[in-house]
């Protein structure tokens, strides 16, 4: 007789059963603090959610062991539905900055105040309450709010108005009825509050990290859009020239190629500027490609001229053309085959930026008055591909 595993017992059940336990969870967040593109507005509503939350448990909690008065609870009770309405608004009525302004203003003026007069002042656990409202509100309120300073100012300052209020008349507040009680709210307040803490303290390290990694995205498209240009995805005039100041400072062999597409003024005056463009991108989607076996470099120096930095000797340069040549006669373009001039120069002991650019011009000159559609290799090597 065989035994056999229940599928809801097999590994993979178990595994799927985590993954929607997991998305289940995910998509209740979402919905109840929004998509996690705005860790802004998910932190704000965190307020709104926690602060329901919390009430909602200590009301029960004060309520079953007669913690605190009655009254203490029913004031709880009543700030619940005010805070779903202000999570409402802010969710879904896109009034989220507001909705988190009133809720630490209700929180700091109206609860908080009666938790400290009605549950045992100084000797209770209201400090760990503000010191949670301080905390969201230095991380949750935006930085042009003109509520923010006064908001942080009330936080800051009530609890030593509460603790001089209750130095001048302590009769104002309701004690502990006996320690033991005292001691089981101390431990559930601070279970709560240190939990609730936590969860700030992570939203915050969330939401900082989610705006540092939008920066570096950002910073690194800022660089990329200094570096190439915009139409080709190509590295820019400036960025290239640079590039073979750095291959000069080596002191190693390279060469540094121009290429001109042969008459493509025709091009644009045929088949429009539009056209020509597309032209230009295929061309240096070609180029790349036929520049990376050799880990060269490739630019774009302006209008339908291009120049490449291909390591090696003048035969590395004519087997990156050859290549380019064979790539580029089989691309497909709508109005027909568009012919490259290619003219390269061999890095010599000597060599500056200018007069490296000039050897190679002179040689792309030469292949032009040659008849086009052909490359020539100055320098050291007078070799011509045809």
């Amino acid at each position: 007789m065989t035994s056999t595993t229940p599928i809801a017992d097999s590994p993979k059940s178990r595994v799927l059963a985590e993954r929607r336990r997991r998305f289940g969870l995910r998509r209740l967040v979402r919905w109840l603090l929004g998509p996690d593109t705005d860790t802004l507005k998910q932190q704000q509503l965190m307020l709104i959610v926690s602060g329901i939350l919390f009430l909602w448990v200590s009301g029960l909690f004060n309520g079953l062991f007669g913690v605190t008065p009655l009254l203490l609870v029913g004031v709880y009770l009543a700030a619940i539905p005010v805070l779903i309405c202000l999570w409402w608004q802010g969710r879904w009525r896109d009034k989220t900055r507001r909705a988190t302004t009133i809720s630490l203003i209700i929180l700091a003026l109206i609860v908080a105040p009666a938790t400290w007069f009605l549950n045992a002042g100084s000797q209770g656990p209201t400090l760990i309450l503000y010191l949670i409202l301080v905390s969201y509100a230095v991380g949750v309120q935006s930085a042009e709010n003109r509520w923010r300073v006064g908001l942080l100012a009330l936080l800051l300052v009530s609890p030593i108005i509460w603790l001089m209020a209750e130095l001048w008349a302590p009769h104002w507040i309701v004690p502990y009825p006996d320690t033991k009680t005292r001691i089981i709210d101390l431990i559930f307040s601070y279970s709560a509050g240190a939990l609730l803490l936590s969860i700030v303290i992570l939203g915050h390290v969330r939401r900082f990290s989610q705006e540092l990694y939008k920066a570096n995205v950002l910073s690194k498209r800022l660089t990329d859009m200094a570096r190439k240009d915009s139409l080709t995805g190509l590295l820019n005039h400036k960025v290239i020239h640079q590039g073979v100041m750095a291959a000069l400072a080596l002191q190693r062999p390279f060469s540094l190629v121009m290429l001109d597409l042969d008459h493509f003024k025709k091009v644009n005056d045929r088949h429009g500027h539009l056209y020509g463009d597309t032209v230009l991108v295929q061309f240096a989607l070609v180029l790349r490609a036929c520049c990376e076996p050799s880990k060269g470099q490739v630019g774009r120096a302006g209008g339908e001229e291009f120049l490449a930095i291909i390591p090696g000797d003048d035969n590395a340069a004519n087997a990156f053309l050859a290549r380019l040549r064979s790539e580029w006669a089989i691309c497909y373009l709508e109005h027909g085959a568009v012919t490259f001039s290619a003219g390269a120069a061999s890095w010599v002991p000597g060599d500056s930026l200018n007069s490296l650019i000039q050897r190679a011009d002179d040689a792309l000159y030469g292949a032009k008055d040659a008849g086009r559609d052909r490359w020539v290799v100055a320098a050291a090597s007078s070799a011509t591909g045809l």
